[in-house]
């Protein structure tokens, strides 16, 4: 199942969409925590597998590649004894047709050995050249901090529902059911200190909490929303930042736009009070919707990225994330504000966020944007922990903590020459 569920990956495929057809597997714990550590440490396990090789690894079968890859991540950071994790592997290649290949794995498996020295710059920092060069030009005190976090597992963060349960009273739910937790800076959110599936948690029916990284938690308090105000919820997918509008601005009217078809938290429950309030849309923003004439006071744009400042939690995207990647975000980002600041009020406020760490599909955005329109104010941004930028704030990947994001607030006022 890793194998393949890797290969996946090597086809393009996101590491989370790969897996999810295991998810009722009593398999899936361990084919997951394969997956995840074995692209955490690709660059590591993949030199010190190129060492025990007589060819080049591009030559092999991708699938007999992703083996060689599981297989020494097994022997690398699980209990498994040598002999069982490569008798199995070499009877998983037989299954699967590639016999020819069994002799070859069987005898690269045996010798593998995690103490060997690493030489390369890619395998100490698990991330490609250009992206290690990126983060030491863009973040030269933070650097050393953000490229060591990189192959960290991330903590378990919970935002409360505080309209249904208080922070104290689900706290306490915790300490019954003899589960640890730590407080943060953000007053309703909390990391659970021992992973595990969020269904197995209090609460979870009665929707006490959402699963939330601590830094995404921050973007949705920034639209400052008064309770007339319509929001919209731009690039909504997969809905994270979605549900947190509507439990924090129950009152007001949302439409929640994405280009997917499917969003984890737009199955809103029939017993809403509130649901009639709430509109979903399928629409590419890039181009004509039935919103384009509407105006809105608050939008959120938390617009697609790389998603460079979560490589912990997916790791996948050091495989597919190049340089010509960020430069084509770059220029949907650009398209994205522009289209949307039309349909922004005067008066109006936008929150523009990624949960990237380049500055090219942050500040840079910012930067062109600001360069082309007279009709805005840059307003500043402090947030609880993270660095200021030139044109607005950004958190830093930390251990035990919060994913990199970049926030960004912009007011829509009316230009000198225009009458009110």
């Amino acid at each position: 199942m890793a194998g393949r569920a890797l290969l996946r990956v090597f086809n393009g495929q996101p590491l989370e969409t790969s897996l999810q057809r295991y998810r009722e597997s009593k398999h899936y714990p361990n084919v997951s925590f394969l997956c995840f550590q074995t692209l955490r440490h690709y660059f590591s396990l993949a030199e010190r597998l190129r060492m025990l090789l007589n060819c080049n690894h591009t030559t092999l079968d991708r699938e007999v590649w992703a083996v060689l890859l599981i297989g020494a991540c097994q022997l690398q950071f699980s209990s498994t004894p040598r002999a069982a994790c490569v008798n199995h592997l070499v009877e998983s290649i037989k299954k699967l047709g590639k016999t020819s290949a069994s002799s070859m794995i069987n005898a690269v498996l045996r010798k593998y050995d995690n103490t060997t020295p690493i030489q390369e710059n890619t395998s100490k920092y698990e991330l490609p050249n250009w992206t290690i060069d990126w983060i030491q030009t863009e973040y030269p005190l933070h650097a050393v901090s953000i490229l060591e976090n990189n192959t960290q597992h991330p903590p378990l963060t919970l935002r409360i529902n505080v309209n249904e349960i208080s922070v104290q009273e689900y706290c306490a739910l915790l300490e019954e059911q003899q589960i640890e937790f730590a407080k943060t800076v953000v007053p309703n959110a909390i990391n659970v200190l021992n992973p595990k599936r969020m269904q197995t948690l209090p609460g979870f029916e009665e929707d006490y909490f959402a699963v939330q990284d601590l830094s995404s938690q921050l973007a949705v308090p920034l639209l400052a929303s008064l309770p007339s105000d319509i929001i919209l919820d731009a690039c909504a997918f997969p809905g994270v930042k979605t549900r947190q509008i509507r439990d924090l601005y129950p009152q007001n009217q949302i439409i929640s736009v994405d280009i997917k078809t499917r969003c984890s938290t737009w199955n809103i429950r029939t017993n809403d009070n509130v649901l009639h309030e709430h509109t979903y849309i399928q629409a590419d923003l890039t181009n004509e919707t039935e919103i384009d004439d509407m105006r809105f006071q608050r939008i959120l744009l938390d617009a697609p990225c790389s998603g460079s400042g979560t490589l912990r939690r997916h790791p996948d995207i050091k495989l597919h994330c190049t340089m010509e990647s960020v430069k084509e975000n770059a220029e949907l980002q650009g398209k994205l504000i522009r289209k949307l600041w039309k349909m922004l009020e005067y008066g109006g406020s936008m929150i523009y966020t990624t949960c990237s760490i380049f500055h090219a599909e942050n500040d840079e955005i910012i930067e062109c944007f600001l360069m082309e329109h007279q009709d805005i104010t840059n307003e500043a941004i402090t947030l609880p922990y993270g660095v200021s930028t030139k044109y607005g704030w950004q958190t830093i990947p930390q251990k035990d903590g919060s994913d990199g994001f970049y926030f960004c607030k912009l007011r829509k006022i009316k230009k000198n020459n225009e009458c009110m």
